[in-house]
C-alpha cells in the first residue's frame, strides 16, 4: 500500500476543472494507475480511495491510498507545475503506508475526516436487479455512517461526546432519524 500527496495549482484552468467535478477527478484518479482495469465493480479486487484537503483557497492537497505506485504525470501537466517537474521531484510524493498500518494497535483513538458516498441497494420491481442507489438527505446519510454494524465491520467507533459538550437540543450527540 502508498500514500500519494499531490498538492494542485489553483490558478490552472485544469485544475478548478478537476475540483468542481468530483466525477471528473476521479477518472483523473485512475487513471494513474494503468495496471487497473475498470470493472465498475467496487468489491472486486484492491481499491484505491482518495480524498481533497482544502487548506486554503490556493492551497489544496489530493492524497490517494493505493495498492500500487501511481503515476501523477497526467495530474502535474494538467492541474500541477509542469516547469518544476523533474526525475527527481515529480511533482507528487508517495511513500509506503504500510509500516503506518503496522504500528496501529486496537484502542487506539484517532480524529478523521471522511468524504463518503453512502449509499443502499434498491429494487423497484420484484423482476429487477438490486441497483446501489446514493441516499440523498442528510438524515440517511447520518443514519448510514452511524449504523453500528458498519462501524464494527470498518473497524471504527464513533465516539460521543460527554454530556457538558453537546451542541445538539436534548443532549443529543448526532441528529438521527428514529427507528422503524
Amino acid at each position: 500500500m502508498h500514500l500519494t500527496r499531490f498538492r494542485l495549482n489553483t490558478a490552472r484552468p485544469g485544475a478548478r476543472r478537476l475540483l468542481a467535478s468530483p466525477q471528473s477527478l476521479h477518472a483523473a484518479v485512475m487513471a494513474s494507475f494503468p495496471q487497473l482495469l475498470p470493472t465498475g465493480n467496487t468489491t472486486a479486487g484492491p481499491r484505491v480511495l482518495w480524498r481533497l484537503d482544502h487548506n486554503a483557497r490556493a492551497e489544496v492537497f489530493l492524497y490517494v491510498v493505493s495498492p500500487g505506485l501511481p503515476d501523477l504525470t497526467h495530474l502535474v501537466e494538467q492541474a500541477g507545475w509542469p516547469a518544476a517537474h523533474t526525475p527527481e521531484s515529480p511533482g507528487w510524493n508517495t511513500r509506503p503506508y504500510t509500516p503506518f498500518l503496522d504500528r496501529l494497535t486496537q484502542g487506539e483513538i484517532f480524529a478523521f475526516r471522511l468524504t463518503a458516498n453512502p449509499v443502499h441497494h434498491i429494487r423497484r420491481k420484484d423482476s429487477e436487479p438490486t441497483k446501489a442507489t446514493a441516499h440523498i438527505t442528510p438524515a440517511h446519510q447520518m443514519d448510514w455512517l452511524l449504523k453500528p454494524e458498519r462501524q464494527e465491520r470498518a473497524g471504527f467507533r464513533i465516539n460521543e461526546k460527554p454530556h457538558d459538550q453537546r451542541l445538539l437540543p436534548a443532549g443529543l450527540t448526532h441528529q438521527r432519524r428514529p427507528h422503524h
